[in-house]
């Protein structure tokens, strides 16, 4: 059994996530399979079944929840370097599990659990024309491989270059360890090294369980 299988085991007995028919007596709550591998974690229909390698798993309320922006206002974002973050204004956070440090940074420490992240923006520009496949790649201590990336969409041309929107949505992953990192980062096409000016962006971290 790997690490990863015994943390999420271990997380889910901990927390009572499954209930002994595999289905909620309560309300508002979302399925979902948690690979005992990976450590991925997909939504699922309250009467679906997990794989064999998969612990099936209930989510109540959010226990903790922070509201970021993007840092814009012409950032340079280079190849290969994390995007920079600032609470938003107005926003709303609770529950100590999500923290940062200073005004402005680029990485955002969360507690062991399993969490919601929610990614949206527009207005991302290009100087380099005729390029495209551009990601927003989530790291999780490093790791690349937990998190799907987001895509940069172009929008339309315009003062000289590209204008790039990020495609929205939600992930949901889990943390094994706590005072572990999440960072965003620029990754350009390959054989690109093009940097990109920040635009505006929502970032909305939720911890489930």
């Amino acid at each position: 059994m790997t690490r990863v299988s015994v943390i999420v085991g271990a997380f889910v007995v901990a927390l009572g996530l499954a209930t002994p028919t595999g289905r909620a007596s309560a309300q508002n709550q979302a399925f979902a399979c948690a690979n005992l591998n990976s450590g991925a974690i997909k939504i699922v229909a309250p009467n679906a079944t997990c794989g064999s390698n998969e612990q099936r798993v209930v989510l109540g309320g959010a226990l903790a929840g922070a509201h970021y922006e993007c840092v814009h206002a012409s950032v340079v974002v280079d190849p290969g370097a994390a995007y920079t973050f600032t609470p938003s204004s107005p926003g709303a956070s609770f529950g100590s599990a999500i923290s940062t440090t200073g005004a402005t940074f680029n990485s955002i420490l969360l507690q062991q659990g399993i969490y919601q992240i929610h990614l949206s923006g527009y207005g991302f520009f290009l100087q380099q024309p005729n390029e495209l496949g551009f990601i927003i790649e989530p790291l999780l201590n490093n790791n690349p491989a937990i998190i799907p990336s987001w895509v940069l969409q172009l929008q339309g041309v315009g003062g000289g270059g590209q204008i790039f929107n990020i495609v929205g949505g939600d992930r949901l992953f889990s943390v094994g360890s706590n005072n572990s990192s999440l960072q965003f980062f620029h990754i350009p096409p390959p054989q690109s090294q093009a940097s990109v000016i920040s635009g505006s962006c929502e970032l909305v971290i939720t911890k489930l369980q």
